[in-house]
């Protein structure tokens, strides 16, 4: 039989108000507040930069001489985007390209940079999910004694004390009559993009310090051979003074002066040799590991890098390259968002609550149809007097958004001063290069005649001796000079926003682009490889820490591959994508945590594990069963290493 409930038939005495709720509802979609628009147009900025590289063309020597650029000379060509984006590539340095990977997979401070951006686009779904309805249920028991007037305080018996059980549904909603709750979903958005060029800004920086630091290692290599050489010649010489000395052509003191030239050269050599490996543990720190789980060449220099030119093109680009400024336009917008929620908390307020239950004073009387009841509240209530603490809300929210418009505009101004600050350096240190190779040359005759001279009798040691000393500090300055230069250039780079995965709207891809975010010695073109995209993961995966964009992931893949070649033909990567992320496909981005699959048992994955832990790459066994965990139905961007 149909059970019927008489009560129902006056749920419709309250239209009304449900219509006016569903009013209310609408309205919030139709709520204005002042539309987010980036100060870009609005800041004066200059139309080129003061000082421009040499054009010479790219995989030019580093320090060779340059002619200064007139009005007649063919500009060099720009840095086509992707380019720009994995310039580091251009020095031609296989072992550069590797610690590159290795730091973009592991360094600690990105990893936490992509823990952030997690933060914010959960904290954006958290305010996203504040405008819906809330539906709660509940359930009470009541157990009182009514209060008799005239009668002393007594003990409660069962005879004087009542019981009363209910059982309730509640649905409660605030409609977003002025666009308060769109502002602040707006707000958290924007903010969430802006931890995205953050972590971008980030990777910029992370690239440039480690090729800057990379530079300086190498050119302590140069520095260090420089001055073995020296003191290999210097040694040659003190036993050519002893002999003097000894059939009395030479004097104890020019032995003494030799010896003491020998020993001062040798006394550089610790010193060398500990800032040396002081910029290999930097290098180390950045890679995410300890020195002891890393190895750089000590037998290579600067020469080993090509050092391209590179015009800085307009300062408006930088608008479309610099994650920082990107940022900072972000940070501004989303203030003027949280002026709109100030403003919209001056006007009164709609609350829509409905509930509806059971209550009865026996437990087994409660389902009952008697016991059934509902009611629904609408309440408008807007504060009349709060001594202007609104109005003062409003004004701070103002004074923000105008703090952050003078932040953008230094960030900006900032970005432009650095990219002058890097040209001016590659200019006035090509010039600095020619001399200093003119100061070397001419010191080197100047040796290699002055010991012609000392052989023949024709002049005395302490000239001789102060000859040598000048060609081998020359030699030296010459080394830092390039050092200089090499390091202006890389600044260049990161001034220009180059370092970043920022494809700036409008942009066409590049079908090389994806190519060369992996060399072609990295790429898996094994069945093997091609197998992953359609793989059974198995039930052992190993998780790898960080959340990665999609340029992540195929790092990880270069660097596993690199050190781990053998493990990582039988156990391919896939990236597992992060949560609902919306908006953040507006930003071309896909954020991922990434698993190293197919093993058959714990074991099997724990001795996995164990061989990366060896060499200081953290790692954790993960079964797939666990409870959350659904990587085969959600495979992305599936075996990093293969290109498509």
């Amino acid at each position: 039989m149909k059970r019927r409930f008489p009560s129902l038939r006056h749920l419709a005495r309250p239209r009304p108000l449900l219509l006016f709720g569903l009013l209310g509802t609408l309205l919030s979609g139709c709520a204005l507040h002042p539309q987010q628009v980036a100060p870009t147009g609005k800041v004066p900025i200059p139309t080129e930069y003061s000082h421009l590289p040499a054009p010479t063309g790219a995989g030019v020597p580093m320090g060779e001489v340059k002619t200064p650029v007139t009005a007649a000379a063919a500009a060099p060509a720009e840095l086509k985007p992707r380019e720009l984006r994995e310039w580091w590539r251009l020095l031609g340095d296989p072992e550069l390209d590797r610690l590159i990977d290795r730091a973009l997979a592991n360094n600690p401070e990105l990893h936490m940079a992509s823990a952030r951006i997690q933060q914010g686009w959960i904290r954006t779904q958290q305010v996203h999910d504040q405008r819906f309805p809330v539906l709660s249920a509940g359930y009470q028991a009541i157990a009182q004694r009514p209060n008799s007037s005239g009668s002393s305080v007594g003990a409660i018996t069962p005879s004087n004390t009542t019981t009363y059980h209910e059982m309730q549904l509640s649905l409660s909603l605030k409609p977003d009559l002025w666009g308060e709750q769109g502002a602040l979903e707006e707000s958290a958005r924007l903010q969430a993009w802006r931890l995205g060029f953050a972590r971008e800004d980030a990777r910029r920086t992370l690239v440039a310090n480690c090729v800057s630091l990379y530079i300086d290692y190498l050119s302590l290599n140069d520095r260090l051979h420089i001055a073995q050489q020296t003191h290999t010649l210097l040694n040659e010489m003190l036993v050519s003074v002893k002999g003097r000395m000894e059939k009395g052509d030479a004097t104890m003191t020019d032995y003494e002066q030799q010896r003491a030239a020998v020993f001062s050269v040798a006394a550089t050599l610790p010193v060398l040799e500990l800032q040396r490996q002081t910029a290999a543990n930097a290098i180390a720190s950045l890679l995410g590991v300890t020195p002891s789980a890393m190895a750089l060449p000590d037998d290579r220099g600067l020469d080993s890098l090509k050092f391209p030119e590179v015009t800085p093109g307009a300062p408006a680009q930088l608008l479309l390259r610099r994650p920082d400024v990107h940022a900072a336009e972000l940070r501004l917008m989303s203030a003027n968002a949280d002026i709109a929620v100030a403003r919209a908390r001056l006007l009164p307020g709609l609350d829509l609550t409905a509930q509806t239950g059971y209550g009865a004073q026996y437990l087994s009387q409660l389902v009952s149809p008697a016991g059934f009841y509902w009611n629904a509240i609408a309440n408008i209530s807007g504060t009349v007097f709060d001594h202007g603490a609104r109005d003062d809300a409003v004004q701070y929210a103002a004074a923000v958004q105008e703090e952050l418009t003078e932040s953008y505009v230094q960030t900006l101004y900032g970005a432009i001063r650095e990219t002058e600050d890097a040209a001016a350096g590659i200019h006035y240190n090509d010039r600095r290069l020619s001399d200093q190779r003119i100061a070397n040359e001419a010191s080197r005759n100047a040796w290699r005649n002055s010991s012609e001279a000392y052989a023949a009798g024709a002049i005395d040691y302490l000239t001789l001796l102060e000859t040598q000393r000048t060609y081998f500090s020359n030699l030296d300055t010459l080394a830092g000079a390039q050092r200089d230069r090499g390091k202006s250039l890389v600044s260049l780079f990161a001034a220009l926003g180059g370092g970043t995965t920022i494809r700036p709207e409008g942009e066409p891809v590049d079908a090389n682009d994806s190519a060369a975010a992996v060399p072609a010695a990295d790429t898996d073109q094994t069945e093997a490889g091609a197998a992953a995209k359609t793989i059974d993961d198995g039930p052992w995966v190993v998780a790898l820490p960080g959340l990665q964009d999609n340029d992540g992931v195929r790092r990880i893949g270069a660097d596993l591959r690199h050190r781990f070649p053998e493990q990582m033909n039988r156990h391919p990567l896939v990236a597992h994508q992060f949560g609902n992320q919306g908006d953040m496909q507006t930003l071309q981005i896909t954020w991922s945590h990434v698993f190293v699959t197919r093993f058959n048992s714990q074991g099997e994955a724990q001795d996995f594990c164990a061989a990366l832990t060896a060499q200081l790459q953290r790692c954790q066994p993960m079964a797939t069963s666990e409870p959350g965990f659904s990587i085969g139905t959600r495979q992305a961007a599936i075996n990093a290493i293969s290109q498509d």
